[in-house]
């Protein structure tokens, strides 16, 4: 391939030579001059936003690469390189140079739409950003000012200037301020590790970044501004742009208010003869420019003309310049003229004189805007919308027809009653998910939380808020009770494909189970302190809970699982109660899942109580499903324990229950942790017959997660007999496995597996780079062990290449951080690498190799990771 320089006014000028157009022509069209075109493509300027989003609609740029197109266009560096960035075309000019240098470094969202009226705001902000006194920077303002827009703007245009990355962070469903941190890392790619606390993890990956965080919605969530602050004292590099409707009152904040979009002056709109003024002039205001802009959007036939200027200034003049009540407003344009608008409107903000004094006149505006869009609706369209206040983090239109059951009085279907919301901006679209067990996808809804918080009020004001909270309840119990079936029928709680939809379903459903949590806790509490004896919402809320685990566990969520079932399982009298008789083994499956929980972040001690109190019920109970999956994770923690004997009496009496209850997923899972305790204690003729029986048994039920497992068990073995190639081909296949699941943390392993297998082969290259994949993914999800095992093997490939010195340093960095983090070796690990230390210590002084050892040991993880990708 062709590798040229190029800057964005040499990409441009070409793409208007290949279409045959002239400068004239194309600034006449784009509606800028032709001494600008001439400025843009000689480099002497750079494209505003609006003029490279003008650019982006008329190039037709995906809209999923919008946002790094702009930040080409506006990028301050002089040249790209289109071997790097992507296809040339016949001059060897990129045709999409942005492509791979900006979209790995953001997850903004793609604006589909133009920001209007807000150039001077974008440059005041975007300077404030980059003054280097500025490390938080809080934009405040009423709801509906556009807060969150502007920030995506300035976002949007500063990737180039963070190498590490500008990255969103929606923080509007979540309420919890403990909830803040876990979600900025995983926002960042971080995954929450099972050792240590996710503001940890985030304080060392952020020490050394120079990253953008923009942190949306903070207002309910302001006691989390601490946590803000440490994450800024950690790291010097990092920014913060936060939007809230208050501001954080933190050392170090500063703070921009956001106005409203500037209007026409209202005189000219009093009085019986209105005094005109010329359409562009009216025009050119941007509160008049968004209307237009939206109503046309909804109406393309809409027309600004001399009979209706006076109307749609007097409309954006009665909004006093509010975004969201503008948009609001044009999303009429297709039913209502704007005379129409103008009446419907005054006589409604004349009601709003009678709000709360002490809320701010433009919220006030702002709920008398909604009100009045709402006003329009009919009685069921009303009805619907109020109900729409319940969800959080948005909905399926599967749960909006379960929740807010269809009226035998409405001509009008449920589902055509969103559709119709939705086109009148009241309801948007945010995004598809997978339908389980179809490929299917299916579209999400979800309203601005402004929006929401009215419907709330309107619900709660009609007295439907108790039995809609109640029915939202129950559906999300429900639902989370129809994935239990799909995990545990035909007797297999395992992990396929379509489990793996189920548990994303589930999870992009996280927010409305924490609310369906809190209610069901909160009505459980309020019966207690009655003194009732019924513990119905009690027995529900732990239920939905235990439903949950495979979230809690599959997508490292550990933290938030266990201190929702602490605090239920504190709530359950003891001894515990005889009624509801579902009580019972719902917290048996509780201490279970807290017991894993517990494990997964290194406490085995701990853990054995929980498990044996969960077996005695089991046992009292007779029921020998639950006795034997309790006894297969008490087999876990005996190892984890290296108490083996414990662990092989744990796992026979499983094996023996699996094997009378004809449990095939059950007794392969038995035999898989049977057999790599044989593994690890080097009996690899018992170890192989054990994980071959269960491997046959996974593919057998169609469990393909456990069969990954059993997979690289299997290729551990032949690895450790010398048969390089074999094991490669075994860990190979347990990957394709693994990436078809979606399981990066897996993935990464598998990796990491494959780069040792290379590198004994002698294939060094191959090793590198599947150990790089490896690495590159387990930092991202903050897999240590994975992490551990990928720095061992760079340092083995330093060896293998003779380089002593960076063996010692990356074996002391991967020593601190077993120690650090409690990484366990089998025996045969453990002998492995004491040969590998062995063989290249000779090679060195015994004085340098010490004091290069002890320079990896004192790295940190992040240093460790680019010490070992050699960036």
């Amino acid at each position: 391939m062709v590798s040229t320089e190029h800057t964005f006014g040499s990409w441009l000028r070409q793409r208007r030579d290949e279409l045959g157009v002239t400068q004239d022509e194309f600034s006449e069209y784009l509606g800028f001059s032709p001494a600008m075109l001439r400025k843009l493509e000689s480099g002497e300027r750079r494209p505003s936003g609006q003029i490279a989003y003008l650019l982006a609609d008329y190039f037709r740029i995906p809209v999923d690469e919008r946002n790094a197109f702009v930040a080409f266009a506006r990028a301050n560096h002089a040249t790209l390189s289109s071997a790097e960035t992507g296809t040339a075309s016949g001059n060897g000019i990129s045709l999409t140079p942005w492509r791979g240098l900006y979209t790995r470094r953001t997850n903004l969202p793609s604006m589909l739409t133009l920001l209007i009226g807000r150039e001077r705001e974008e440059v005041a902000v975007r300077d404030h950003l980059l003054h280097p006194k500025t490390r938080l920077l809080t934009l405040t303002g009423t709801p509906g000012i556009g807060k969150t827009r502007l920030g995506l703007q300035v976002a949007s245009s500063l990737v180039e200037h963070f190498g590490d990355g500008v990255f969103f962070v929606d923080l509007a469903p979540i309420v919890d301020p403990d909830l803040v941190m876990p979600t900025v890392a995983r926002a960042i790619g971080l995954t929450e590790a099972s050792d240590r606390p996710t503001e940890g993890a985030l304080l060392d990956y952020a020490r050394e970044r120079r990253m953008m965080l923009l942190l949306d919605n903070f207002e309910q969530v302001l006691d989390a501004a601490i946590a803000v602050v440490r994450l800024l004292e950690a790291s010097p590099w990092l920014k913060v742009l936060v939007t809230s409707r208050e501001a954080l009152h933190v050392r170090g904040e500063r703070r921009f208010l956001v106005p409203p979009l500037a209007v026409p002056d209202a005189s000219l709109f009093a009085g019986q003869s209105p005094r005109q003024l010329p359409l562009k002039v009216l025009a050119s205001y941007p509160s008049v420019e968004l209307f237009l802009e939206r109503a046309r959007a909804v109406a393309p036939d809409f027309e600004f003309s001399e009979e209706n200027a006076a109307d749609v200034a007097a409309v954006c003049v009665g909004l006093e310049g509010l975004p969201l009540a503008i948009e609001l407003a044009a999303a009429r344009a297709k039913h209502f003229s704007p005379m129409e608008m103008r009446s419907a409107m005054n006589s409604h903000l004349k009601l709003l004189t009678g709000g709360a004094r002490d809320l701010p006149a433009r919220h006030r505006t702002l709920r008398g805007a909604i009100e009045w869009s709402y006003d329009l609706l009919d009685a069921s369209e009303q009805r619907l919308f109020r109900h729409l206040g319940v969800f959080l983090g948005g909905f399926t239109a599967e749960a909006l027809d379960a929740i807010c059951e269809h009226q035998p009085d409405s001509p009008t279907s449920t589902l055509e009653m969103l559709l119709s919301l939705t086109d009148k901006h009241l309801v948007r679209e945010e995004r598809q998910v997978g339908k389980p067990g179809t490929g299917l996808r299916v579209v999400r809804f979800g309203l601005l939380e402004a929006v929401r918080e009215y419907a709330v009020e309107r619900m709660e004001k009609q007295g439907e808020a108790e039995e809609i909270r109640r029915r939202h309840a129950d559906y999300y119990l429900s639902l989370a009770e129809s994935a239990e079936q799909h995990f545990t029928g035909a007797q297999n709680p395992g992990w396929g494909a379509k489990q793996v939809e189920w548990v994303d379903r589930l999870e992009a459903e996280l927010d409305n189970m924490r609310a369906a949590l809190d209610w069901f806790q909160t009505r459980a509490e309020a019966e207690m302190e009655a003194g009732a004896s019924a513990l119905d919402n009690l027995q529900k809320a732990l239920l939905l809970t235990v439903g949950l685990r495979r979230v809690w566990l599959a997508r490292g969520h550990f933290v938030e699982g266990l201190q929702w079932l602490r605090e239920l399982l504190a709530m359950v009298p003891k001894p515990l109660p005889a009624e509801p008789p579902q009580l019972r083994p719902t917290y048996a499956t509780a201490l279970l899942v807290v017991g894993r929980l517990v494990l997964l972040q290194g406490d085995a001690v701990s853990v054995r109580p929980l498990l044996e109190e969960s077996l005695s019920i089991a046992i009292e109970l007779s029921d020998k499903q639950r006795m034997a999956i309790t006894l297969l994770v008490l087999g876990a923690v005996a190892q984890a324990q290296e108490d083996y004997m414990a662990a092989r009496s744990y796992g026979k009496e499983c094996l023996r229950l699996y094997r009378a209850l004809g449990n095939k997923w059950g007794t392969a899972a038995v035999l898989e942790d049977l057999g790599n305790m044989e593994l690890n204690e080097g009996d690899l003729v018992t170890a192989r017959s054990l994980l071959e029986e269960s491997l046959a048994l996974y593919r057998a039920v169609g469990e393909d997660f456990g069969a990954t497992s059993a997979l690289e068990s299997l290729g551990r073995i032949t690895y450790y007999q010398g048969e390089y190639a074999a094991a490669r081909a075994v860990w190979q296949e347990s990957l394709q496995l693994r990436k078809k699941l979606g399981y990066k943390s897996k993935v990464g392993h598998s990796y990491a597996l494959l780069g040792w297998a290379a590198l004994r082969e002698g294939a060094y290259d191959e090793a590198r780079t599947s150990l790089k994949e490896g690495l590159l993914l387990a930092r991202e999800l903050g897999a240590v062990f994975t992490i551990y095992w990928c720095l061992v093997g760079f340092g083995a490939l330093e060896g293998a290449r003779g380089r002593a010195e960076r063996v010692a340093l990356l074996f002391g960095a991967a020593e601190a951080l077993r120690e650090a983090r409690s990484v366990q070796l089998s025996p045969t690990n453990q002998a492995e690498l004491d040969a590998e230390i062995a063989a290249t210590r000779t090679q060195l002084h015994e004085e340098t190799w010490d004091k290069v050892w002890a320079e990896g040991y004192a790295m940190t993880l992040e240093e460790a990771v680019v010490a070992a990708l050699g960036y």
